[in-house]
């Protein structure tokens, strides 16, 4: 199932879920970030993220998987988005990627680098959201 990521970057998204990494990316100039994703687990826990993943191709939306435990639906039909889903799209982001998109330079410009843990990393990048 091809898959979209609402947040697009410059060269894409690398996202790691266990030992698979999946790679957000247009297809074509200007496209949305899709990646092929089969694992029912891992689109059920990237559809999970209400903000950040959805599907790309509406034929497929037959076939998905149930939200993931402790999520609940809103009136659209999708899973209502929480203060956790945030911390789930970093958490779900390479250190490069979390580096390349919120370090010092990026607009938001945090001083973080690859000598922190990604725990501390985004943890400085949900307090700076939350400030904002």
């Amino acid at each position: 199932m091809k898959i979209r990521c609402m947040i697009e970057r410059v060269g894409g998204s690398r996202v790691s879920i266990g030992d698979v990494e999946y790679h957000f990316k247009p297809t074509y100039p200007g496209g949305p970030h899709v990646a092929e994703v089969t694992d029912k687990a891992h689109i059920g826990r990237l559809l999970g993220i209400a903000e950040g993943y959805e599907v790309a191709d509406d034929e497929e939306a037959a076939d998905l998987p149930a939200p993931p435990s402790g999520s609940s639906l809103g009136v659209d039909g999708k899973p209502e988005t929480t203060a956790v889903s945030q911390r789930e799209v970093l958490e779900a982001m390479s250190e490069d990627d979390l580096i390349a998109n919120y370090g010092p330079k990026s607009p938001m410009g945090l001083k973080i680098d690859r000598r922190m843990l990604k725990e501390t990393i985004v943890e400085r990048i949900l307090e700076e959201m939350e400030g904002a």
